[in-house]
């Protein structure tokens, strides 16, 4: 998360990160970029994260994970 706000904050806010399993790195993706819309920036999976919290949908050991590291 901290990574993605601070390539928004040089390139702009609608840059997402994304892991690429191929290259085994992260990428930084702009709009028009291949795959751009079907990459979720780390708001939204926080977002979806949170959601799914409230619908008991995340076993608890995982959700004591997040917990630790402050995202929740």
């Amino acid at each position: 998360m901290n990574v993605e706000k601070a390539l928004q904050k040089e390139y702009g806010s609608d840059v997402k990160l994304a892991y690429d399993y191929d290259s085994m790195a992260y990428v930084m993706l702009k709009p028009g970029d291949g795959r751009y819309d079907e990459v979720k920036t780390g708001k939204d999976f926080l977002k979806g994260l949170k959601h799914d919290i409230g619908a008991d949908l995340v076993p608890k050991d995982v959700l004591n994970l997040y917990r630790k590291a402050g995202y929740v």
